[in-house]
């Protein structure tokens, strides 16, 4: 892990540097590899990056990586506008964190009003189980693109058990 997390912001070779985030998100990387592809995140300019690139991988990676070590960067990036659709994946992360689901709790409910990331703030409420979400959630079910209703649709089943 250290050698691919060295090697991570001085590969400029994309289809490289996308294998070495994907080895980083892996569970056994889990959670030293968080803060390098964090890093890595912030270094990648948005508009050099184009959709479902190098920052949407990270994200992804960081879905399987990231713990409560790095909740502060995961909530600021989730939250950031500016960040685009590369904060997606940043937003269903953080249905993980358990520990911290006092504080990860409103962050997703008040995304649930950000169409770019509402559908990612339903699926993290259905992962923590948040009964309280669930008039929240219930509006989803009538959204417009089917993955969001599907989203709604499982997160109330799982509030249900």
């Amino acid at each position: 892990m250290p050698v691919l997390a060295k090697w991570l912001p001085e590969v400029e070779y994309v289809p490289l540097k996308q294998d070495i985030i994907g080895l980083l998100g892996s569970p056994w990387a889990r959670p030293d590899a968080a803060r390098p592809l964090l890093d890595e995140f912030r270094r990648i300019d948005s508009r050099d990056d184009k959709p479902g690139g190098l920052r949407w991988s990270i994200g992804d990676a960081l879905g399987r990586v990231a713990d409560e070590s790095v909740l502060d960067d995961m909530v600021a990036i989730a939250t950031d506008p500016r960040q685009g659709r590369d904060r997606q994946l940043f937003v269903a992360a953080l249905g993980s964190m358990v520990k911290a689901r006092d504080r990860v709790i409103p962050v997703l409910l008040q995304l649930l009003d950000e169409p770019e990331v509402a559908g990612y703030a339903v699926m993290g409420l259905g992962k923590l189980r948040v009964g309280e979400a669930r008039p929240a959630i219930e509006r989803f079910r009538e959204h417009p693109e089917a993955w969001v209703r599907k989203e709604a649709k499982k997160a109330l089943s799982r509030l249900a058990s």
